[in-house]
């Protein structure tokens, strides 16, 4: 095992690594960040390299591409649907243009994001729970299924 020591301003909320381009590439979450305020939902896919979505405690979802000289292009257009803070969002292993997330609003959300930004939630549990959903993760036996855990009180 190896370590490496990166500086990194302001705190980590969460860390999600990937390989691109043959490289391990890692990205992580802080409140100085490219999102307006911090937050914890975070993804890369599996089936589409460098593909990362991010969610914050405003409840934005955007959409990161890597671009020309180990820059991003991140989609400023946020997907809509959750009402607060996107706790944790993950990919669909199977469909390259799929996610789900899940919110402090209660609810879990699934996303095509072929579609327009306001027009990309295609599934809504708005009372997926009675309290927050704070993980969410695809069922690796049944593709189409989505397990949650949330906050008990």
């Amino acid at each position: 095992m190896s370590c490496a020591l990166i500086k990194h301003q302001g705190c980590v909320d969460r860390i999600r690594c990937t390989k691109l381009n043959n490289t391990d590439v890692a990205a992580s979450w802080s409140e100085l960040g490219g999102h307006q305020e911090e937050g914890f939902g975070m993804d890369w896919s599996s089936i589409a390299p460098g593909f990362l979505v991010t969610g914050d405690c405003r409840r934005n979802l955007h959409i990161w591409r890597p671009a020309e000289g180990g820059k991003w292009n991140v989609n400023q257009m946020p997907l809509i649907g959750h009402t607060d803070s996107v706790e944790d969002i993950q990919l669909s292993p199977n469909e390259e243009s799929v996610l789900a997330s899940c919110s402090v609003d209660k609810s879990i959300r699934i996303w095509d994001i072929r579609a327009p930004p306001s027009k990309a939630c295609m599934l809504s549990n708005d009372r997926a729970h009675e309290s927050d959903v704070n993980i969410i993760n695809w069922n690796r036996k049944e593709p189409f299924i989505v397990r949650s855990k949330f906050n008990a009180t």
